[in-house]
């Protein structure tokens, strides 16, 4: 396994940052890596902020208070978290897009892992705020973590998608650095119908099709996690339905601390994450891990 040497944390100034940096803390302090985190201001928000002030004869045009108060709130945050961590934690702040921004300090630095907080606050801002994690989740070259619960503890119980593809084998190995020692369940889901039924071929018995059709999965399953000590420590099942949906489903029944899922190379990303990794996102009530 090999280890995180640098972990990068997205900030939006709320509450939903708290989370992620312990997380990030916690899994910092099992690699020895160092933690930074980022906040992005929008050029066109520092403009909207400048536009409603005219009125009251206040001009702000540069944005320089608005960067300045912004920086002081990373300063405290960062030294907050230094202090309650146990760790240091490293703050940037810059002006731009969040998504490109966020996503060039990423590379500059070499992260080898984001996060993002993902846990609610309201309708409009959730959506907003899992829309950029979508957004990053397809530029990032390293794999994005969202935290969706207050909870801090090493993960115990992870679910992961497993669609046979390389990304699923980076997946596996993402694992073994975020949750060491986690039992892990590994899934893959057989393609339904419209309705997210078993898809069945005409002149064949429908129940012995989707028996056999199970089967056959099991045994790709089996061969593709292969025959080591660690692989036969992972639960195996397939299911029918959309890969989402079943993964938040056993999730829930496993009381699963963490889902995971492969950015797979075939394919727009935009395609990829408007089904399996969106509908896990906005539906499960664990932390989730996509890998590219």
């Amino acid at each position: 396994m090999n280890s995180l040497k640098k972990i990068l944390v997205a900030s939006d100034l709320s509450k939903r940052t708290v989370p992620a940096l312990a997380r990030a803390a916690l899994i910092a302090r099992h690699h020895g890596a160092e933690v930074h985190v980022v906040h992005a201001m929008s050029q066109f928000s520092l403009k909207e902020l400048s536009e409603s002030y005219r009125p009251y004869h206040i001009h702000m045009d540069d944005g320089d208070h608005w960067v300045d108060a912004a920086r002081a709130q990373m300063h405290a945050l960062a030294k907050t978290a230094s202090s309650e961590f146990g760790i240091e934690v490293h703050e940037h702040t810059v002006v731009g897009s969040a998504v490109a921004e966020i996503g060039s300090l990423e590379k500059s630095l070499h992260a080898d892992l984001l996060l993002v907080g993902g846990q609610e606050e309201g309708y409009l801002r959730s959506t907003l705020h899992r829309s950029m994690a979508g957004a990053l989740a397809q530029r990032v070259a390293h794999p994005l973590l969202i935290t969706k619960t207050q909870e801090l503890k090493d993960y115990k119980e992870v679910i992961v998608g497993i669609d046979f593809s390389a990304a699923s084998h980076r997946a596996l190995d993402s694992i073994a650095q975020i949750a060491p020692g986690a039992h892990v369940s590994a899934l893959h889901a057989v393609r339904a119908d419209d309705d997210g039924g078993f898809v069945h071929l005409a002149g064949h018995n429908p129940a012995a099709q989707e028996q056999e059709t199970l089967r056959a999965c099991r045994q790709e399953l089996d061969e593709f996690l292969g025959d080591s000590e660690q692989a036969r420590a992972i639960d195996r099942s397939c299911g029918v339905g959309h890969a989402g949906r079943l993964l938040v489903e056993h999730a829930k029944a496993a009381h699963a601390e963490l889902i995971v899922v492969g950015k797979s190379d075939a394919g727009p990303a935009e395609a990829f994450f408007g089904s399996v990794a969106k509908r896990v996102l906005s539906n499960s009530a664990c932390d989730v891990l996509v890998v590219p």
